[in-house]
């Protein structure tokens, strides 16, 4: 069996050092990479430094196959990176002519002359060759060295991403027999902590070339199964048994999202919505938006301050809650209103009620949260009312079994009993 190839990435530039921007240029490389059968072996990361850069790419050259270096391509003196890649390899730099002239091209069809600056950017290794940007003034160039090819792209995404996808990973598919790219099963659970479901999938049967991992993403746990294409049809009856066992916490499988789940069940139903929000103020109908199904089936949606809610205790949280659901739905005329109560503090614990109703009965549970931070507190229980009304479009028992939410009061009421 051959030897798998190592494919690493070096990402430069002290803003992507120092954390003040956040890297999303790796992470769209990795996934990029993973799916056509290149997952990353290795990441770094190297500041503005011609030392660290010139070190960093004759120790990564020694040990991968190949090579992608992200940033350093601009014409500002902090980039760097044809500077130390001609140091490295022991090359001088020389001018680029045709990209020279693109360069200055470019901007006289700007109505602009081209600042002397952006010359640097047709500066390259002797032996580069050239990777053409189609949408930039960064010139990219790859080195073939004796056991490594190395890639240098710019920084700017847009750039990176059409260069990567059009004419690295061609050429890397050019000269070099690839595997099948692997395989990952996806289902994403809400309500269950990641021991919890390792406890509960503890006995399943996987094999040593297959990979059962998590990925957490609060409020949701993403339970991955991945492996080489031969063992598909395993992964399938693993990734079945997965879904069984955690039935009743999925709330969607594959890549997708919440509201595709809900906006599925909606398009098919013709279902209705409207919404009152409190201490939510808004993040209910945000993420009705992400999918255009839930958008449209969304009449009106009301944000009430905390402030305008006179309730002295939470004995009638839930009572008000349900209350609001119900009278958001009489008003717009909508198949189902969803609401979501103001918070209370109780023993130190926060408190919050959510509600769901429809033509026939009224559905609402008081919880205390386990969450300390108020964004965080407001994403949890926009899903649990979302999770509420999965449950109802997929016919299910309405009210989950939570291991970081705990139940207070649930009530479940047929018209014409309201409560006082």
């Amino acid at each position: 069996m051959s030897t798998p190839l190592r494919v690493e990435m070096i990402s430069t530039g002290n803003e992507v050092l120092h954390g003040e921007i956040i890297d999303s240029n790796a992470a769209w490389l990795a996934q990029t990479l993973y799916q056509a059968g290149l997952p990353l072996a290795y990441r770094s990361t190297v500041g503005d430094d011609i030392n660290a850069l010139v070190s960093c790419f004759l120790a990564r050259s020694h040990e991968a196959d190949i090579v992608i270096v992200n940033g350093g391509l601009g014409p500002t003196c902090d980039d760097l990176s044809a500077e130390a890649a001609a140091r490295a390899f022991n090359q001088p730099l020389v001018l680029n002519h045709p990209w020279l002239e693109r360069l200055r091209q470019r901007y006289e069809k700007s109505g602009r002359p081209m600042p002397d600056s952006n010359r640097k950017q047709a500066l390259l290794p002797q032996h580069a060759l050239l990777v053409d940007n189609p949408v930039g003034t960064a010139c990219g160039f790859m080195l073939t060295l004796p056991q490594c090819v190395m890639f240098f792209t710019p920084g700017v995404p847009q750039e990176f991403k059409v260069m990567v996808e059009q004419l690295i990973l061609p050429i890397i598919q050019q000269r070099f027999n690839l595997p099948p790219a692997p395989i990952c099963l996806r289902v994403t659970s809400f309500g269950l902590s990641e021991s919890g479901i390792a406890d509960r999938l503890q006995h399943l049967d996987v094999p040593p070339d297959v990979m059962l991992g998590y990925r957490s993403a609060m409020p949701f746990i993403e339970i991955k199964v991945s492996g080489p294409a031969t063992r598909h049809n395993h992964m399938l009856r693993l990734m079945n048994q997965i879904s069984d066992i955690l039935d009743d916490n999925i709330v969607f499988s594959g890549e997708g999202s919440l509201p595709e789940q809900l906006g599925d069940f909606l398009a098919l139903s013709k279902i209705t919505l409207s919404l009152s929000e409190t201490f939510t103020g808004g993040v209910v109908a945000a993420t009705l938006q992400d999918d255009k199904r839930t958008a449209l089936a969304l009449r009106q949606g009301w944000v009430i301050g905390q402030t305008d809610q006179r309730l002295p205790d939470n004995q009638k949280l839930l009572g008000h809650a349900i209350a609001m659901a119900e009278a958001c739905r009489e008003r717009t005329g909508a198949d189902v209103g969803l609401a979501t109560s103001r918070i209370l503090v109780v023993d130190n614990h926060i408190e919050v009620a959510v509600a769901l109703a429809d033509k026939r009965n009224e559905y609402g549970q008081r919880v205390r949260l386990r969450v300390r931070h108020a964004s965080e507190q407001r994403v949890v229980v926009t899903t649990l009312l979302l999770d509420m009304l999965r449950r109802y479009l997929e016919a299910r028992e309405i009210f989950g079994a939570y291991e970081w939410i705990e139940p207070q009061e649930v009530l479940t009421i047929p018209k014409g009993d309201v409560p006082a």
